[in-house]
């Protein structure tokens, strides 16, 4: 296990920190398995990933379009190579920029995830992992929910986030200035590139950070999963949702764990979200669907 430095901001210190668990970690692995570590494999994969990131992470900022290209739970699904820990495959790096290609495409395009798009929203929180239509319901005022600061880093975005919200996106290898030859090389970008432009660690960052991309992404109001299945998600919750009706954003919040159906009360929350819709002035076009629909009946 690499233990990450709780961080406020970037510090050399934290690379340097990260850098020295990573040769022990490599030391460790070779002395576990009694097998030679393959530093040319390390540096393919690792290079693979950190574009594969990049792409990622400019499919993301894609959001920022008016109208926005995709939709929260479509852009949720290209995060699925990253959770299942296959970025470092070339095959994947190329998927993401052929994908990073089609979107661009839509926004020079104007091509909306939702064609009838008049309100743009971040959900903040965990969307329930077993099968739901919370994200796709707002669709239904004409609104998308377009991404969030929770989605965008929990996705692997390398960024830093500026005074007006836009991204400071982490460049590419060749572009970053750091010698890639030998292993150190390898496992020092690798720290650098993580304590400098990942932002999930940064939990004091994060109401700060909703707040400014809330306007650069040009937000309407914003919807948080008060999630009780993981608590971690929720440091700072309460405090954005304060700072976010501060800078004049309306908020709305319902309660869910994301892996038990028995949390989500649909009644509820689809009460709680009309309610919001309307007092943004939205007016629905087309009956709503369950938030979570059983099959056979039950």
């Amino acid at each position: 296990m690499v233990e990450w430095a709780w961080q406020e901001e970037h510090r050399p210190a934290d690379a340097d920190y990260m850098f020295a668990q990573l040769q022990e970690a490599v030391e460790w692995l070779q002395k576990t398995t009694g097998r030679r570590f393959d530093d040319e494999k390390l540096a393919e994969g690792w290079l693979n990933e950190w574009r594969s990131r990049i792409y990622l992470t400019r499919m993301m900022e894609c959001q920022a379009a008016v109208p926005a290209p995709l939709d929260q739970k479509t852009l949720a699904s290209f995060a699925t190579l990253m959770w299942r820990g296959a970025m470092y495959l070339p095959e994947v790096r190329d998927f993401y920029k052929n994908a990073l290609d089609e979107i661009s495409g839509r926004v020079d395009g104007g091509i909306a995830a939702l064609s009838t798009e008049r309100c743009r929203l971040f959900h903040e929180g965990p969307v329930p992992w077993y099968p739901t239509n919370i994200i796709r319901y707002f669709n239904r005022y004409g609104a998308t929910c377009i991404g969030s600061w929770l989605y965008f880093t929990e996705f692997g975005g390398l960024f830093n986030v500026n005074d007006d919200g836009s991204w400071a996106i982490c460049p590419m290898p060749e572009d970053m200035g750091l010698p890639l030859k030998t292993r150190d090389d390898i496992l020092r970008s690798m720290a650098v590139v993580f304590t400098r432009y990942y932002q999930r660690p940064k939990l004091s960052a994060r109401v700060g950070h909703r707040v400014a991309m809330a306007r650069h992404f040009k937000i309407d109001g914003a919807v948080f999963a008060m999630d009780r299945g993981c608590l971690g998600n929720l440091c700072g919750a309460m405090e954005s949702i304060a700072f976010l009706k501060k800078a004049g954003l309306p908020v709305t919040s319902y309660q869910t764990a994301c892996a038990n159906t028995s949390e989500l009360n649909q009644g509820e929350v689809v009460s709680q979200i009309d309610a919001f819709m309307e007092s943004l002035g939205m007016e629905a076009k087309r009956p709503g669907r369950s938030l979570v629909e059983v099959k056979g009946g039950a």
